[in-house]
């Protein structure tokens, strides 16, 4: 079994230290077996935050060759099946972006924007080309998707980094996107795998282990960073309270200087419905 298969007793810390770790804000390097190996904890679910030993883990980096794409759920999402040589494979999950509803008839077809529509009985949903990650673009055609990576073309073949969160569908994991670059040349991809090993050796080997010091000294910016941000929503509040009193006080004084009984005056309208009851 891999070493994060078993936590073996190592601490699980609260959720307002996991700042404090190295794997926290930071792409991890992993094989995608090893994302199969990552565990959930108790408390945890639903929040896609995975452990490695103790280290809590929500963002990961892979790398692989596509060697399939599909088109699901009326073409909002994207699917490329990444495989890396490690003995698994994933769906690397790409979200399109969604066009304004149009009319038209019950059907689907591939819009003049390079999205897909799919359309109902009166109106329709469409996803555009452009996704949710900035420099990527996937064009529908009838029977095949163009991807465009920055500006460059991938299809089955390519070599890609892919980053992103780790979810479940259907009990199966899946890679989110939130970033993603071709794999220049062979020297790149081997730098790749030369950086994963030694992250692994040097950090996902080993337990991660907070002092008491560590977790007092947090503690302590926390609640601090709490008071800052309490009494600059009370300073917040005090400009509200003072622009609303300066307000009342200037429509005060121009209230004085009207003729009496103009705040009464009716309005034009108001004489016509008071016609109309008479």
């Amino acid at each position: 079994m891999n070493a994060s298969g078993s936590n073996a007793g190592n601490k699980i810390y609260p959720r307002q230290y996991f700042e404090l770790s190295k794997t926290w804000n930071t792409w991890n390097k992993l094989t995608i077996a090893d994302v199969y190996s990552l565990r959930t904890e108790p408390g945890f679910g639903g929040q896609h935050v995975w452990f490695w030993l103790n280290h809590p883990i929500q963002y990961v980096r892979l790398i692989g060759m596509i060697v399939q794409i599909s088109v699901v759920a009326n073409g909002k999402f994207v699917l490329l099946a990444l495989d890396d040589g490690s003995g698994e494979n994933i769906e690397v999950k790409i979200e399109r972006r969604q066009i304004k509803p149009v009319h038209g008839s019950n059907d689907h077809h591939v819009n003049n924007l390079g999205g897909v529509s799919q359309i109902g009985a009166t109106t329709s949903v469409t996803y555009s080309s452009v996704t949710l990650v900035d420099n990527l673009i996937i064009q529908s055609g009838n029977s095949s998707e163009t991807i465009t990576i920055g500006d460059k073309l991938a299809s089955i073949g390519t070599i890609i980094q892919a980053g992103g969160t780790v979810i479940t569908f259907m009990d199966s994991r899946q890679l989110m996107l939130e970033m993603v670059c071709l794999v220049k040349d062979t020297n790149e991809e081997a730098s790749y795998w030369s950086k994963l090993a030694a992250w692994k050796r040097t950090v996902l080997a080993k337990p991660w282990i907070l002092t008491d010091r560590q977790r007092e000294d947090h503690d302590a910016k926390l609640q601090q960073d709490s008071l800052k941000a309490e009494d600059k929503s009370r300073k917040r509040r005090e400009h509200e309270r003072k622009a609303e009193k300066q307000r009342k006080r200037l429509e005060s004084e121009m209230n004085r200087g009207a003729l009496p009984g103009s705040d009464h005056l009716r309005r034009p309208w108001e004489d016509y419905f008071i016609h109309q009851r008479s």
